[in-house]
């Protein structure tokens, strides 16, 4: 399994003070199986995972934290499933949400290329590409050293790609002072738009939306900063005739 899991876990229970046998009664898992999670042994099922998580009274951004950590597209529906329901509840139904497969879709549309010529590259089908775009499967490990290739990702974006888990976690849920920076992030990103800048923009742009995602619930001004995000995003895509993408962020 991704490392990290099992790390997390066990900080959480040592943080919490309580023994593996008090944690497996209290969550009906075996003390083995939860000592195996903790080494790294195997990756916990999801419905299980969450019985510990509840155990440990987990906030909901260290569930979030969990769920980020594994590399399973079980896990990013749930975490989709999650944000939606969040989104619908403000009345933003039809938000771009920041996984893993939305960058591999951005990457790709980046260099021009249909679903079609990426298969063909890569000798599998272009069903298969859509499933890894839409995040309802992984692509093998064999994989990933053609498709960084033909998707010219840069060694950053290919760290990011290669990251825990699927979804563009980045890190603890933020507090309201961290919108500052993320406004700094925003004025930085509107002068590398100026300017015309290409690079790694579109994980910039991924990465500072999935940091706002998990507050907009609570925060209105998480709610106006991501706004300004998306309309910045949309005119970054639409200067590089990437015109289908930009009508998702307007």
């Amino acid at each position: 399994m991704k490392p990290g899991v099992g790390p997390f876990l066990r900080e959480l229970r040592a943080s919490r003070r309580v023994s593996l046998g008090w944690l497996a009664t209290r969550a009906g898992v075996g003390k083995s199986t939860l000592s195996q999670w903790e080494k790294g042994v195997y990756q916990p099922i999801i419905s299980t995972l969450e019985s510990v998580l509840d155990a440990l009274r987990a906030t909901p951004a260290q569930q979030e934290h969990a769920l980020s950590l594994i590399w399973a597209p079980r896990a990013v529906r749930r975490m989709q499933k999650q944000v939606e329901a969040q989104a619908a509840a403000l009345g933003l139904d039809d938000v771009p949400l920041p996984t893993r497969g939305e960058f591999l879709r951005a990457l790709r549309r980046r260099r021009g290329l249909s679903l079609e010529q990426v298969a063909r590259r890569l000798g599998v089908t272009p069903s298969t590409v859509s499933r890894w775009e839409q995040a309802k499967s992984v692509p093998p490990p064999e994989r990933w050293e053609a498709l960084f290739a033909v998707l010219g990702a840069d060694h950053e974006e290919q760290a990011a790609l290669m990251g825990e888990g699927m979804f563009l976690y980045a890190g603890p849920e933020p507090s309201v002072l961290d919108l500052g920076a993320l406004v700094r992030e925003l004025r930085c990103l509107e002068e590398r738009v100026s300017r015309g800048e290409e690079a790694l923009m579109d994980l910039r742009f991924f990465t500072a939306e999935a940091r706002l995602w998990p507050i907009i619930p609570r925060h209105g001004a998480a709610r106006r900063l991501l706004a300004r995000f998306y309309t910045l995003h949309a005119t970054w895509l639409s200067a590089g005739d990437r015109h289908a993408e930009a009508q998702r962020y307007v």
